[in-house]
């Protein structure tokens, strides 16, 4: 079983006007939460996959039938929102099409989480749940690094949107199988989190302190 981690490429300042969580697709742990919107990434699949396949159960298979019949498209970068709130436990859902599924360029990843943004300011929404693409139907190299690009240029994109006093509420929904980490990704040939500086600073303060106690 292939592993990830999504890190939230942020600076100090953008990760204390996000406060975040985390869920997997399932309905049962999304709706406690009370949350207006779900955001499902989905590829172009009959049946979907991952929160929208949730969500197409909970409507007896009315978004495969939609999707069949080509009211509901599922290419690369479109965006339906499906008004169905008395079945998703008050809940709207907001379906993002990714496309074939593999059909993706990397550097897609940052202008996608950009639109999506935008779309989302116009609703006014700045409580949701996110599915992040990438990570759950398609196991490719790299994965982690481009859904991180997709959720950084997201936030900062939402972040800019509502001025220097807004704030994000963000359930970000991923497999089990991924594990979520605050700090910068790891590129190859990158150097590591910047999260390990203060452990070694603290660590260096220690070693003076003691030193100077011993030449007294």
């Amino acid at each position: 079983m292939t592993r990830h981690t999504l890190s939230l490429d942020l600076s100090p300042t953008e990760v204390r006007r996000v406060r975040w969580r985390r869920s997997t697709a399932d309905l049962t742990a999304l709706e406690p939460l009370d949350l207006p919107l779900w955001v499902a990434c989905a590829w172009d699949l009959r049946p979907p996959g991952g929160l929208a396949r949730q969500c197409d159960q909970r409507l007896d298979g009315a978004l495969s039938r939609q999707v069949s019949s080509g009211r509901l498209g599922l290419a690369f970068g479109e965006v339906a929102l499906v008004g169905a709130g008395q079945h998703l436990a008050g809940s709207h859902l907001l379906l993002l099409g990714l496309g074939a599924p593999g059909a993706f360029e990397p550097s897609q990843a940052g202008a996608l989480g950009r639109d999506l943004a935008d779309r989302l300011h116009k609703l006014g929404h700045t409580r949701y749940a996110l599915e992040v693409p990438w990570l759950s139907e398609v196991s490719v190299p790299g994965a982690s690094l481009v859904a991180t690009d997709f959720v950084a240029a997201h936030v900062r994109r939402r972040l800019t949107l509502l001025g220097p006093a807004g704030a994000l509420s963000v359930t970000w929904v991923l497999p089990e199988t991924v594990h979520l980490a605050r700090g910068r990704a790891t590129r190859p040939g990158g150097r590591r989190r910047a999260s390990l500086w203060p452990r070694r600073h603290h660590r260096a303060r220690r070693v003076t302190f003691f030193r100077h106690r011993l030449k007294k």
